[in-house]
């Protein structure tokens, strides 16, 4: 089952409020003995709420967005479990653009937030119902970045552009900074020719604590890896 919903609200001519809504979930029968609370079952939720319009700093976007995924799956043979995961993100973010003479500007802040939780539980071991077989953990991690940018036409047919964004990450896991640069040509009405380079980093989560015992507590992970790629495009 799939649902999906948008709302655009115009407060006057240049602002508008955009709400948006998204939630799936799907379940798959494999037999007569398959246990209602055990069967494969997955789905998504997602939701944003969005504000554009001219302040005095500029063009102004606000933002809040939300998403969560989540999936249940029976694993094994000789000892029948059920594995459990659980992702959930959010953002908060705040672009503000205008213009100096032909110089477009950007600039603006976004906060980033992961949440990760994994799980094992067995329901039955050879038919007999196992109480407290259960294994837990959940890891998170916060990024809080900054960014400025620049762009500047040449001519009618071309533009440049570069930025640089700084990010901290939560878990003192330090800081880092991923300069980009772009150029575009108008080949013909038609056609647009792009060339990019640039650093980027992305957030993940990972829990480095060992899965614990059967019956022990949850484990609170704090593992977060931030993997740094440059490319060129």
């Amino acid at each position: 089952a799939d649902g999906i919903v948008r709302l655009d609200v115009n407060l006057s001519s240049s602002d508008t409020i955009l709400v948006s809504g998204f939630w799936n979930r799907e379940t798959v029968w494999l037999g007569p003995d398959d246990a209602p609370g055990d069967s494969p079952t997955w789905g998504n939720r997602a939701g944003s709420l969005r504000y554009r319009g001219d302040l005095t700093v500029g063009r102004t976007q606000l933002g809040f967005a939300f998403g969560e995924f989540q999936t249940r799956l029976p694993v094994g043979r000789e000892v029948p479990l059920t594995a459990e995961g659980l992702t959930r993100r959010t953002r908060i973010t705040a672009d503000i653009g205008n213009a100096v003479g032909l110089v477009s500007l950007g600039y603006g802040f976004h906060v980033d937030r992961l949440d990760q939780r994994t799980g094992f539980r067995a329901a039955e071991i050879d038919g007999e119902p196992v109480v407290g077989l259960e294994s837990r953990q959940r890891a998170e991690a916060n990024a809080l970045s900054g960014y400025m940018e620049a762009a500047v036409p040449i001519g009618r047919v071309a533009r440049i552009s570069a930025g640089l964004r700084a990010t901290t990450f939560s878990d003192d896991l330090g800081q880092g900074l991923s300069p980009r640069v772009r150029a575009d040509l108008l080949v013909s009405p038609e056609v647009m020719l792009t060339l990019a380079a640039g650093r980027y980093r992305q957030l993940l989560v990972s829990s480095r604590a060992s899965a614990p015992a059967p019956g022990e507590e949850e484990t609170q992970g704090g593992g977060v890896a931030i993997p740094s790629y440059t490319g060129i495009a």
